[in-house]
């Protein structure tokens, strides 16, 4: 049985509020470009559309959330599920970061340490 204590369980919460935080990061960087843009639409203007090398193609819109995750953090981060995990589909997955079309697994531990401030390691 799986319970809170479990090293999965931990370490899947642990993914979970990475992705949450990065998240929430890459969606107020499309509100505050919209606002700072003056943009009436909910959505980044077209016109600032940044370099997106991680093959995602958006050019007909803006993408502001995405260039902040390139340029803050070196690429677009996202999650897989895993087999075999035995959360199943309560899982929230291993975190990745794609670039230059290569993908790189987040190190999940080295995000927590950065977090509690020892900053010493790199996450990917």
């Amino acid at each position: 049985m799986l319970h809170a204590g479990s090293e999965n369980f931990s370490q899947d919460y642990k993914s979970f509020m990475v992705q949450l935080g990065i998240t929430m990061a890459h969606e107020l960087v499309h509100c505050f470009v919209g606002m700072l843009a003056g943009s009436e639409e909910i959505d980044t203007p077209k016109e600032l559309v940044g370099d997106h090398t991680s093959g995602i193609n958006c050019m007909d819109w803006g993408e502001s959330g995405l260039t902040w995750e390139i340029h803050a953090l070196g690429g677009p981060i996202t999650a897989w599920r895993e087999q075999g995990n035995e959360l199943g589909e309560r899982q929230s997955g291993s975190v990745w970061m794609t670039s230059n079309g290569h993908f790189k697994r987040v190190d999940i531990e080295a995000v927590a340490a950065n977090i509690d401030g020892m900053f010493a390691n790199r996450v990917w």
